[in-house]
């Protein structure tokens, strides 16, 4: 037992001292490794949790391969979630002792209030429009026309709203967009937001019959 737990002590401090060495001698100047971690855990989930949806077995050996797969997935995730939580306790020690004076505790230092206000306004509405129920296949193909121009409106917002999050958590991702401008950020939130309202709104009409009216 005292075996075991020497391992462990050992462990933590080994991993300590490495993350400590990631914060004080960066490889790239301007990287948060807590907030690439915790995003990096949370998409590793999301995705985790899209494709068990989508992963039906009948094959017993498939059902094997899938609960290995799972298994491994499991791991993966969780090495994340606590590599992530090692990141976050050094990073805020290190603040306290006052070697690191961000000013940004999550998000790149370029980030301003309106940035930041944008990002936790769209992250809320992301939750919001998912506790809605989302029309089937079938309820597409024979809508009415006023509920495509229902749908259509959702979908732009949806899209705009995804944007918004998915460039901030991208330069976070990665280091080469510390240098954009805040014009360069806006612009490029605006155009993957029309560029994916055009995409969906032209599928949701090619799926749609548009009813009678």
């Amino acid at each position: 037992m005292k075996l075991n737990s020497n391992i462990i002590l050992r462990w933590h401090r080994t991993l300590s001292d490495s993350i400590r060495t990631t914060y004080t001698s960066p490889k790239v100047n301007g990287i948060k490794p807590h907030s690439f971690f915790t995003v990096l855990a949370a998409l590793s989930t999301d995705l985790f949790l899209f494709m068990m949806k989508s992963m039906t077995f009948q094959n017993k050996y498939l059902i094997v391969f899938g609960i290995a797969y799972q298994t491994v997935c499991i791991l993966m995730i969780s090495g994340l979630y606590i590599y992530a939580f090692y990141c976050w306790k050094v990073y805020l020690n290190l603040r306290r002792e006052n070697i690191i004076k961000d000013n940004n505790l999550f998000f790149s230092e370029s980030a301003g209030l309106y940035r930041k206000t944008l990002f936790y306004f769209a992250l809320a509405s992301q939750y919001i429009l998912e506790l809605r129920s989302h029309p089937d296949f079938g309820e597409i193909r024979y809508q009415l026309r006023v509920d495509f121009y229902r749908e259509a409106g959702i979908t732009i917002l949806e899209s705009a709203i995804f944007s918004i999050l998915i460039i901030e958590l991208s330069r976070i991702l990665f280091p080469k967009t510390f240098s954009w401008s805040n014009k360069t950020h806006y612009a490029v939130v605006i155009i993957t937001a029309i560029a994916m309202s055009g995409l969906r709104v032209a599928a949701l009409n090619f799926a749609s019959g548009h009813g009678i009216i």
